[in-house]
């Protein structure tokens, strides 16, 4: 193999790591899926894949059939979880295991599907944090009141984070911001306007930042050992707990100098039609959040409504861990299933449906306990969100041995 077609494969295989890294793929799928990659294209790989970095060494013969290496390092940083964009990754991955596609016109089809613009317009994408919004304060047993301020509050959090795509700076304080404006106005609201159940409002209305699936995936990699990434995640994601915790704390303060704490209201739940109604619209925001393709809302929407089904199911005759492990394991055993029958990646429905159950509410309810000053209840809530974690990675796990995923993402 000459030096110019060894350079192409490499190429290749860096620039599809790249992708797959910004789309979201957890790094023991991302290096299994680079290696099989490799073999097929005659490399020898090894990769390191961490949240920022990525490295990848090569062994290769060369010209004059002598052992040659070559490593590259990557600096990546975390984008968002594209959905679309990772199924025609993993399309074209299966194309190039299969050598039905030369490594020039895959070189080619990568850089084809970076540039490919987003699947929904800037609007559609603001109005999916609302509508994720208003959606999980109906399940979390809101009533009409907390189901409208959260919409708001909703609108509110997709501005900011519309800002700060064209605000570069913004990005590092967003997380924070969203929870100092949310806290502000809903004191604002309670103080001039009406009352309403604070927590449900404030979780609902921070769901989509708060990084509970990201404090699920480091937990896996943790499980597959891969120590470095999953450690680097993990201090990742209670970071963004603690400037969410933060913004609230802060606000708080702020607001106990000009306004009236909030007084807890019981609200009155809205009726079983309703839920399944806000099912349905939370399943359709995650689609658009997770920039899923439009077609896969179906199979989105089933996913969640498998996964909520199970979890009720389970907290009517077994306790809450193992209620949280049956509805892992029978989204997983969903997810791989799904997957094979269509030969896409099990993400486009695993993602979207273990939404429902990961623990990023509980992690924040314990922080903010800790800013409190009431410690004992806030480690009580953190430790429950590390177990939640891990009793999703054990009904995942439990999934994927009776019914093993596809071959890739």
């Amino acid at each position: 193999m000459s030096t110019s077609e060894m350079k192409l494969r490499i190429n290749l295989i860096c620039e599809l790591g790249k992708a797959l890294h910004e789309y979201g793929t957890s790094s023991h799928r991302l290096e299994a899926v680079l290696k099989d990659i490799a073999e097929s294209l005659g490399l020898k790989a090894d990769f390191f894949s961490t949240p920022t970095y990525l490295a990848i060494s090569f062994e290769y013969l060369g010209e004059d059939n002598q052992l040659e290496q070559f490593n590259r390092h990557i600096r990546v940083l975390p984008g968002e979880t594209d959905l679309y964009k990772l199924q025609l990754v993993d399309t074209l991955a299966q194309k190039i295991s299969n050598m039905s596609i030369s490594p020039q016109e895959a070189l080619m089809e990568v850089k084809k599907i970076k540039s490919l613009p987003g699947q929904f317009s800037t609007l559609v994408t603001l109005l999916s944090f609302p509508l994720i919004s208003v959606s999980i304060a109906i399940i979390l047993s809101g009533g009409w009141s907390e189901a409208a301020l959260s919409f708001f509050l909703g609108l509110v959090v997709g501005g900011l984070n519309y800002a700060k795509n064209l605000f570069t700076p913004l990005s590092e304080i967003f997380e924070f911001l969203s929870a100092f404006a949310v806290t502000i106005i809903s004191t604002l609201i309670s103080n001039y306007a009406f009352g309403f159940d604070f927590q449900v409002v404030l979780i609902s209305s921070l769901i989509v930042i708060v990084p509970g699936l990201n404090l699920t995936i480091a937990m896996n990699e943790l499980a597959t050992n891969h120590l470095a990434s999953g450690t680097a995640r993990l201090m990742g994601t209670i970071m963004i707990f603690f400037k969410i915790a933060f913004g609230i704390l802060l606000a708080m303060e702020c607001a106990k100098l000009f306004l009236q704490p909030i007084s807890p209201i019981k609200p009155v739940a809205l009726n079983s039609y309703i839920k399944v109604l806000a099912v349905i619209l939370s399943c359709l925001g995650l689609t658009i959040a997770f920039m899923a393709k439009k077609s896969d809302f179906k199979w989105v929407l089933l996913s969640g409504f498998v996964t909520i089904f199970s979890l009720k199911l389970g907290t009517n005759y077994l306790s809450a861990p193992l209620s949280i492990f049956l509805s892992a394991f029978t989204c997983g055993i969903f997810s791989n299933l799904i997957a094979k029958l269509r030969n896409k990646p099990a993400a486009i429905t695993l993602l979207p449906g273990i939404i429902f159950i990961v623990p990023g509410s509980i992690g924040l309810k314990g922080l903010n306990m800790m800013f409190q000053n009431n410690l004992i209840a806030g480690i009580e809530f953190s430790v429950n969100a590390i177990i939640i974690s891990v009793t999703i990675i054990a009904g995942l796990f439990f999934a994927n041995i009776f019914l093993p995923p596809r071959k890739g993402l």
